[in-house]
């Protein structure tokens, strides 16, 4: 997984609620792709919602993407880019072989290593073609949660 060189998310003051005008500013031409994950997301088949909190412990917004009361993705925003971060259990990741994604998005998953109980996945969102891969994740997942 290729991250790039960012140290600190402008998004790591309390103050800068990430407003649209601050998303806006901050993913530049990734915006487009933002939205459309969160519309995505919105939609019945999915049903998830979008939640913004501020970590007083990391001192960093997070985006948290739930079910009802079941967190499910986690979204931090940096400059030109978003990560996600969502866990899966070993009989989950081992499904995930049999997706149709783009071998960075298999890669994404292989690369994960186990903590806890738990594999946590990280994909970095910085254009448009890596979405239709992360889409497919997220729908894997809701079907085996």
């Amino acid at each position: 997984m290729v991250t790039k060189n960012v140290e600190v998310s402008e998004l790591g003051e309390q103050k800068m609620y990430p407003s649209e005008e601050v998303l806006t500013n901050l993913l530049g031409s990734v915006y487009g792709v933002w939205k459309e994950l969160e519309t995505e997301l919105a939609q019945d088949e999915f049903a998830l919602t979008f939640f913004w909190t501020y970590n007083q412990k990391s001192k960093f917004w997070m985006c948290t993407v739930s079910r009802e009361k079941k967190s499910l993705i986690w979204i931090t925003l940096w400059e030109g880019f978003f990560k996600v971060q969502l866990y899966f259990t070993e009989k989950q990741l081992d499904n995930t072989v049999e997706l149709d994604i783009s071998e960075q998005g298999k890669e994404y998953l292989r690369s994960s290593k186990l903590v806890g109980k738990l594999y946590p996945v990280f994909i970095e969102i910085d254009r448009q073609e890596k979405l239709a891969d992360l889409l497919k994740i997220v729908k894997m997942k809701l079907r085996q949660s």
